[in-house]
């Protein structure tokens, strides 16, 4: 789903994106063409070599690269929760599951593209609360840590800032090596399971509303169309 997202935006940009299969990968694409690339995006947790260990595998990204290991390696790890954000929380309201205006505002040039983006989600998050909670009655920690830190980009991709907090704060309990990080797996597999049905039932209204604009747009070209009088001319 990354993917697909960074693709839309980057479509209408003069950048080609090309995707390596795993860590290990990417730093052989690198190693090998390092001139053929002006950016590289990656994450903290990826199969075979992390972000983190890319950028310690020996390469010279500076050689190439704006580029400094120091800010990635504290990348994508949330600010404290101040007094003041948890005082902010208390008066204002529990958010919605998934904040729909700001996602659609974020691919407002792409309308057609949230609708699929969604149908992505949720093919690809379909198994995670099942393995949420086999993670957690088996006691791995950290695959429970790589879980919880997919569905925090998950989440965040989707504008899903209860889930994303959510998961966010356990990925840091994980990460830190507290295994009761683990008795909030159910928890985070129903928020999941929530937020999961939210989506189909989005798709859902999406495709009936394309249905019935379709069915609208052929009724105004049928009322445009020339009508052809079956009435004979009487003979001359």
């Amino acid at each position: 789903m990354d993917t697909e997202i960074i693709r839309e935006y980057l479509k209408e940009t003069p950048y080609l994106l090309e995707c390596a299969s795993d860590g290990e990968a990417a730093w052989y694409l690198l190693d090998a063409e390092p001139e053929r690339f002006d950016a590289i995006i990656l994450d903290r947790v990826m199969p075979q070599l992390s972000g983190i260990e890319d950028c310690c595998a020996g390469f010279d990204w500076r050689r190439y690269l704006d580029f400094d290991p120091e800010r990635m390696f504290h990348a994508g790890i949330a600010p404290a929760d101040t007094a003041e954000k948890r005082q902010n929380k208390a008066v204002n309201p529990e958010p919605p599951l998934v904040d729909w205006t700001a996602l659609r505002q974020r691919f407002e040039s792409s309308p057609g593209f949230v609708p699929r983006l969604l149908q992505t989600a949720i093919n690809s998050q379909r198994d995670t609360p099942g393995r949420i909670r086999a993670t957690a009655a088996s006691g791995e920690l950290d695959a429970f840590f790589r879980l919880t830190h997919a569905i925090k980009g998950f989440a965040g991709n989707l504008c899903a800032e209860p889930l994303r907090e959510q998961a966010d704060r356990l990925c840091e309990q994980a990460r830190g090596g507290d295994h009761g990080a683990l008795d909030s797996a159910d928890a985070l597999a129903s928020a999941l399971e929530c937020l999961l049905k939210e989506l189909a039932r989005q798709v859902e209204t999406s495709t009936a509303d394309r249905r019935d604009a379709v069915g609208q747009q052929r009724a105004r070209e049928g009322d445009k169309a020339p009508r052809h009088s079956d009435e004979t001319s009487p003979p001359g």
